[in-house]
């Protein structure tokens, strides 16, 4: 696709020439699970838990008989192909998470048939927008949101937790988000895929906390691939931020009812223009709970005139 065509439809330039070639014994050893056996000492490497590289968008394929199919027949091929190094290698089964069920199936055949000890799960599943479908069917198809599995999801995933907890597998995720929003350039490959990792995680990781999995299977663990802790940290200090901010008492002191309007419309004549201090004398943008009822409705007012016109 060239450059104006990508422009034209906003989609980003991937990337190329990544896999190496003028060392073909290193891309080799990424190939060969027994040349990789071979090499452990050379490498450093005791232990190692494998996990796909092309095969890491299988389980966000939209068709969800290719889905399973190329999930199940990834793992069959790769439990074959590690069958005799399998000691010091864990290669990770991938595991379709568009429902609870198919993600279950999977985790019992991969587990209990092809014996994995190690999986990789979907996050970030791109499910359409049921108001644009219905309002405007023609153009649902490029609308979509991301469901994050922990929190808001249409699903119930517990079972698949629970089953995780059961076959003592602890699920890993493994997310991109290259070409999707602020990270979507047509003319630059390492714009669009610089970082794609890190970010995509902490969905994933906020998704879980907030949806309240970590306290229903503390006992769980869950890991975040090729993203490095930074982002954690990050997440980290915000949840504890929120939390001195916007816990069950601190959150009072900001209520509409505590605000002293007088005093405040003493100190707008004292140091504001005439103009804002007459607004707040009005009490004009004072009371968000009814700031967020006004804006409320006229979404609501909104979606429904886009309705009637596209009706008529």
């Amino acid at each position: 696709m060239s450059l104006a065509e990508r422009r034209r439809k906003r989609v980003g330039m991937e990337g190329f020439w990544s896999s190496p070639s003028e060392n073909v014994l290193d891309r080799a050893t990424a190939m060969f699970p027994r040349l990789f056996y071979e090499r452990l000492d050379d490498l450093g490497i005791d232990f190692s838990v494998v996990y796909p590289t092309a095969g890491l968008s299988f389980h966000r394929l939209q068709d969800t008989k290719m889905r399973r199919a190329i999930c199940r027949a990834y793992n069959v091929f790769t439990a074959e192909q590690f069958k005799a190094v399998r000691r010091p290698h864990h290669p990770a089964a991938i595991i379709p998470m568009y429902t609870p069920e198919e993600a279950i199936e999977e985790l019992e055949f991969a587990a209990k048939q092809l014996g994995f000890k190690v999986i990789m799960v979907g996050g970030l599943m791109r499910r359409p927008v049921p108001a644009v479908a219905e309002e405007q069917p023609e153009a649902a198809k490029y609308a979509e949101w991301f469901d994050v599995i922990g929190i808001d999801s249409d699903h119930d995933y517990d079972p698949v937790w629970q089953k995780c907890r059961e076959l003592k597998l602890a699920p890993s995720f493994h997310n991109g988000a290259r070409s999707a929003l602020l990270r979507n350039s047509p003319s630059n490959s390492a714009s669009t895929t610089s970082v794609t990792s890190p970010r995509p995680a902490t969905p994933s990781a906020r998704g879980l906390f907030f949806g309240g999995v970590t306290r229903r299977f503390p006992d769980l663990n869950f890991a975040f691939l090729e993203g490095g802790v930074g982002w954690a940290c990050m997440l980290y200090a915000d949840l504890v931020g929120h939390w001195d901010k916007r816990n069950g008492e601190a959150i009072k002191s900001t209520h509409p009812a505590k605000l002293d309007r007088a005093r405040l419309l003493e100190l707008a004549r004292k140091y504001g223009r005439e103009e804002v201090a007459e607004a707040v004398g009005l009490g004009e943008g004072l009371d968000e709970t009814k700031a967020m009822t006004a804006a409320s409705r006229t979404s609501t007012t909104t979606s429904a005139a886009r309705s009637r016109r596209s009706k008529i």
